[in-house]
This record gives C-alpha cells, sequence and structure tokens, in this order.
C-alpha cells in the first residue's frame, strides 16, 4: 500500500508490487486526482526529493510501500495579446531563418538543413493555428476573416510547389522557394497577425 499525498490531501493507494512512483502517479492523473492542466512543482518519494524530475527517475524509483509527496501548480491561461506579440516576433526570426537557410540549401543541402526547415514550417503551421483561434475566439470584421482566407488559399499554393521540390530532390528549387515564396509569405503574414492586436488588448 503506498501512500500518495497531492498538495496535502492524502489518498491510500493500492500499488502493485512491481509499480514505480512513475507508474502511480500516472495512474493517478488517469483517474484525474488531478487537474490535467497543473504542473507538477515537486515530487518527494520518503522524505527525499526526486531529482531530476523526470520520467527516467521516476520509473526507477519503486512505489508499493512508500510515500509519494506531490506538490502542483495551476498553470494560468496567458493573456492572448502577449501571445500575439510573442507569434510576431517569432515570424519576424522565421524570416530572417528561412533566407539563411536557402543559401545553406543551395550551396550544399545536408540532412541538418533539411530539419531545420521541418521545423521552421511547424513554427508556422503553430503560428497559423493561433490565428485560427484568435478568428474563432474573436469578433473580427469580414475583411479581415476575408484577408486570413486569402493568405491561407497562396500560402497552400506555395507549400505545394515546396513539397513538389522536395519530392525531385530539387535543393536548387527548394532554395528558391524559399528565399522568394515562403519569405514573402512570412513578410506578408507579420501585418495580417498584426492586425489582430487590436482585438485582444
Amino acid at each position: 500500500m503506498a501512500a500518495l499525498i497531492i498538495n496535502s490531501e492524502r489518498h491510500e493507494w493500492q500499488a502493485g508490487e512491481y509499480d514505480s512512483v512513475l507508474d502511480i502517479m500516472l495512474a493517478a492523473q488517469e483517474r484525474e486526482l488531478w487537474n490535467p492542466g497543473a504542473s507538477i512543482a515537486k515530487v518527494v518519494v520518503d522524505g527525499e526529493g526526486v531529482e531530476p524530475l523526470d520520467e527516467t527517475t521516476l520509473r526507477a524509483i519503486p512505489g508499493a510501500n512508500a510515500e509519494i509527496e506531490i506538490t502542483l501548480v495551476e498553470e494560468k491561461e496567458r493573456p492572448l495579446g502577449e501571445t500575439v506579440t510573442e507569434a510576431g516576433a517569432y515570424l519576424e526570426k522565421l524570416e530572417e531563418g528561412l533566407g539563411q537557410l536557402a543559401e545553406k540549401i543551395r550551396m550544399e543541402a545536408e540532412p541538418e538543413h533539411y530539419k531545420r526547415l521541418r521545423e521552421g514550417l511547424e513554427g508556422l503551421s503553430a503560428i497559423l493555428d493561433l490565428i485560427g483561434l484568435l478568428r474563432d475566439r474573436l469578433e473580427v470584421d469580414a475583411s479581415l476573416n476575408e484577408a486570413c482566407q486569402e493568405y491561407m488559399r497562396d500560402l497552400n499554393d506555395k507549400l505545394m510547389e515546396l513539397n513538389d521540390a522536395q519530392e525531385s530532390q530539387d535543393p536548387t528549387l527548394i532554395a528558391d522557394i524559399l528565399e522568394y515564396e515562403l519569405v514573402e509569405a512570412i513578410q506578408e503574414l507579420r501585418p495580417l497577425l498584426s492586425r489582430f492586436e487590436s482585438f485582444v488588448k
């Protein structure tokens, strides 16, 4: 029998003989003993703080007869305005980074360069998801909605061109699309994103 103490609230826990502390914590989370939006600030097992606080360490600690004390902190939802500002700063760096990446791919395409390209496109996708969220949550005007739809149509065409270039394994064409098409798309996205700032203040 293990004892699970979550923010000072004690629970007696029927643990299996070979259960680790991680097993018990995951099971407790599945039973919704704490809010999934909360973060784990500290874990103490039998009076000893767990460091580093990661899955490998927690998996290595036997939990069957342990007293496991978990301190949680509720994560506050960040203001949308702050998120929009940070997204704008990210796009500025992404624009510069894709321009530099185009030069590197043109000179000598390396696996690392394509990895960075994938990460950049994932970052761009996250910004587009944010814009979708803003459009859903806020009462934006029709002209901004129309501008977003037109932008997405144009961007999708450019991404299809990039995909075709990648499938044909043509580094020169990939570099050209990055430098002349995607960098331009990000330049257009930055003022579009900034138009949402007036709706979130």
